[in-house]
């Protein structure tokens, strides 16, 4: 029964975000942090909503995505483009306080 519930609720996360696979960016957080070191380079052969180019960028990974839907291809760059920013943002002002 609770399974049902969350896969009700992640299907419904995926419409809002208009990805039909969209998932938390916790999931690639935990996988990437956990298999790779900073500056190492990681691969989404599907990148669709970008999910996992934004856990490299708070990781300070490198990236490689690849996509055949145009559509996905473009949600995916607004979504890095904006996280860049908001990444960049929060360091600097880290910094500011050291």
């Amino acid at each position: 029964r609770d399974l049902h519930r969350l896969i009700r609720r992640q299907r419904q996360m995926c419409i809002r975000d208009s990805h039909s696979a969209a998932f938390p960016i916790s999931l690639p957080l935990w996988f990437i942090n956990l298999f790779t070191k900073e500056g190492d380079v990681v691969l989404d052969p599907f990148i669709g909503s970008g999910t996992t180019a934004l856990a490299c960028i708070e990781l300070n990974r490198h990236y490689i995505g690849i996509e055949l839907m145009e559509n996905y291809c473009e949600l995916a760059r607004k979504a890095v483009n904006k996280h860049h920013k908001l990444v960049e943002n929060i360091r600097e002002n880290k910094s500011e306080y050291r």
